[in-house]
């Protein structure tokens, strides 16, 4: 994994560290073999997550019959949470979702979930 860092600066009252650099490991996928959407079912109490991205992911939500329920566009993300809303802020309904992932490189995972009432 690469790093990068960030200056803290000064030492002072919003910095009790003083100055220096934290090195944080930067948590993206290279590929999407690793990608795992959690926890199967989900129930409306809860978020669903979508964790292993790699760069420049698109994740599309569909409906058993294909219809496009939510969809974004995640530039530099490692996981992503869905709070189980369509596009208009609506909550979906209870059912069985198909999760699709697309990234810049041509990879496509498609994972099915249960949504839960």
């Amino acid at each position: 994994l690469e790093n990068w860092a960030i200056d803290m600066g000064a030492a002072g009252k919003d910095n009790v560290y003083g100055a220096g650099r934290l090195y944080l490991p930067l948590l993206i996928a290279e590929t999407l073999e690793d990608l795992i959407v959690y926890p199967n079912p989900v129930n409306a109490a809860q978020s669903l997550s979508i964790e292993g991205l790699t760069e420049d992911v698109t994740i599309r939500i569909l409906t058993l019959s294909g219809e496009l329920v939510r969809k974004v566009e995640l530039p530099f993300q490692y996981r992503w949470n869905w709070n189980l809303k369509n596009m208009n802020a609506e909550d979906v309904a209870r059912g069985i979702y198909f999760c699709v992932v697309t990234n810049l490189a041509g990879e496509v995972k498609i994972v099915k979930f249960a949504v839960l009432k």
